[in-house]
């Protein structure tokens, strides 16, 4: 892990599902981790559910991912909207500094509240030592966008997004919604019509938080 990253360790917890099923969400939560931009993710050794067990949010679903500051925001969204698609669903983050979070379904924190725990685990990841620079990483511009659309757009937004563009959504290289967006970026990004998509965005999702992109200019 770089001095720029932090780390966040990850337990995740279903009541409802057994050791199959947990195994399963623990795998596309993985991915979609990686999609949002983590530098990495992997699972802790000796977190083995055991058959026929139930949910436990402290030895279940365990992982340690390594991400920028910048992907913070898209990322404790996806973990707060995750815990609230099932009712018995549970999310808990720790820092090497001691910082615990945790995302149930009962618990559901504004964009406020969101923005201020970033802010928190960015300060105690830095106080931890973990972050040694005295300036954040920040993406640029057209990355932010590329994580704000994989993380909050369907693939049937993307497509109504690229129609609504005059851009053929088949057309764009790749196969998944990461890819579609990512090349729908630099796609617009070529052609000076950036500003055109996050006017567009914005009505066809206002309930996104577009105001954490920072001025196009």
């Amino acid at each position: 892990m770089t001095p720029s990253e932090i780390q966040l360790d990850l337990l995740i917890a279903d009541k409802e599902a057994d050791a199959e099923r947990l195994d399963d969400l623990t795998v596309r939560l993985m991915r979609d981790l990686r999609e949002l931009g983590a530098e990495s993710v992997e699972r802790l050794a000796g977190e083995e559910v055991p058959e026929g067990a139930k949910g436990d949010p402290f030895t279940i679903g365990a992982l340690i991912l390594a991400v920028t500051p910048a992907v913070l925001p898209p990322l404790v969204s996806y973990l707060q909207a995750w815990s609230l698609r099932g009712e018995s669903r549970k999310v808990r983050i720790e820092t090497p500094s001691g910082l615990v979070v945790e995302f149930t379904p009962e618990k559901k924190l504004s964009r406020q509240d969101l923005l201020e725990l970033v802010a928190e685990l960015s300060t105690s990841t830095q106080t931890a030592g973990t972050v040694s620079e005295s300036r954040p990483t920040t993406l640029s511009y057209q990355t932010q966008l590329r994580q704000l659309l994989t993380t909050h757009f369907d693939q049937g937004e993307l497509q109504t997004l690229c129609f609504d563009l005059g851009v053929d959504y088949e057309s764009l290289p790749g196969e998944g919604k990461a890819d579609k967006a990512r090349e729908l970026v630099e796609y617009l990004e070529r052609r000076d019509r950036i500003p055109e998509c996050v006017e567009l965005g914005k009505k066809l999702r206002p309930d996104i938080p577009w105001e954490s992109l920072p001025d196009a200019t």
